[in-house]
Order: C-alpha cells, then structure tokens, then sequence
C-alpha cells in the first residue's frame, strides 16, 4: 500500500518527538526523515504543536480502544490494579514510540495544546477507574467506607502514583523498576481500608 504525503509526515514527525520529544524535536529533521519539503507539513498541520496534538490524539485513541477491550482475570481490586498496571507496563512496551509521545504529552505538553491534553488526562484517568471499578465488591472493604470513598481514594493513590511518576520523566523501561514499589503502595492504601 503506497504511503501518503501525511502519513510519510505523521510516521516521522511520530519518530522525531519521540526521539528527542516536543521541544528538541525539529520541522526540518521532519521533513528530511519523510521525504517531502517543509511546505507539505504545514499544508496538514497548523503548527509543530498542531502536529504534536494530531499525534497525541492518535496515541491516545489506540490507548482508549486498547483498554476498552480489557478483561480483567481477577476479581478484587488489588488484583484488578495489578493486572491493569501490567496490561499497561506491557501495551507501552509493544508501542515505544507511541508511549514516549503519550509520556511527553502528559509530562511535557507543549504550551499552546497544554489545556486540550490536560482534558483528555482526566478523561482516560475516569474511564481507567470506571474499567477498575465498574463491579467493586465493597465485602472487601471496612463498613465505616462508603463505596464512593473507596473510589475516591484510589483514585487519589493512582493520580498520586501517576502524578509522581510523570514528574520523574518516567520511560517505558523505568515503568519495570516502579512496578513493585507502586503495588507496594497500593496494597498498603487498601490495607488500610479492608475489613
């Protein structure tokens, strides 16, 4: 199948940011890597940004559809977060560049589409937790504990967990090395919550 003019722009603009991210990433290297002038990028793309948020959307479309098929083999929420996380440590690992443009975008997000991807942030953390969530077994948990305070705090602990991860430039490799220390934390949150 012949490749078109865009989808040579958006494979190497893909490779570009995530080599270098958005802010060392160039319109010239670009063009060069997908064999057509600089004019045809911005015949597509408004602006790097412009093409760095079309990237991003993609990325994250894939994401969303990939963890709508989820299927949890588990049954309590420990487990389900735990095999949610490994689904996700193994989806970014099948995907090196999508999940370096993701990271980027969550960590980094390039100042004129920051508050369009902030927005979709917060819409994939609540359609993560509605995945965890949907069938919660509150025999688990501590009568004093609503069922919405439980969802409340995990959902604190994972933004936490999230949120700290971010800020230490977190890469598909280093997603291996925090994995126990995040179940670590997670199970000690739930503890404290169970019967």
């Amino acid at each position: 199948m012949k490749q078109t003019t865009k989808d040579k722009i958006l494979y190497a603009a893909l490779t570009e940011f995530a080599d270098k991210g958005y802010k060392l990433a160039s319109t010239n290297t670009i063009h060069q890597l997908a064999g057509v002038s600089k004019g045809a990028i911005y015949s597509y793309f408004t602006s790097k940004a412009d093409l760095f948020y079309h990237l991003f959307e993609k990325a994250l479309t894939d994401l969303v559809e990939a963890l709508g098929k989820v299927r949890y083999e588990a049954d309590s929420v420990f487990d389900k977060i735990v095999y949610l996380s490994l689904w996700k440590i193994h989806y970014f690992h099948d995907r090196p560049k999508e999940s370096a443009l993701l990271m980027e975008a969550f960590a980094n997000p390039p100042p004129p589409v920051k508050d369009k991807i902030f927005s979709h942030y917060e819409q994939l953390t609540l359609l993560t937790l509605e995945n965890l969530f949907q069938e919660i077994d509150m025999n688990e948990f501590d009568s004093s504990y609503s069922k919405s305070e439980v969802i409340h705090f995990l959902k604190m602990a994972l933004n936490g967990l999230q949120s700290e991860y971010i800020k230490a430039d977190l890469t598909v490799e280093k997603l291996y090395q925090v994995k126990e220390e995040s179940m670590k934390y997670i199970n000690t949150l739930l503890k404290g919550m169970k019967k």
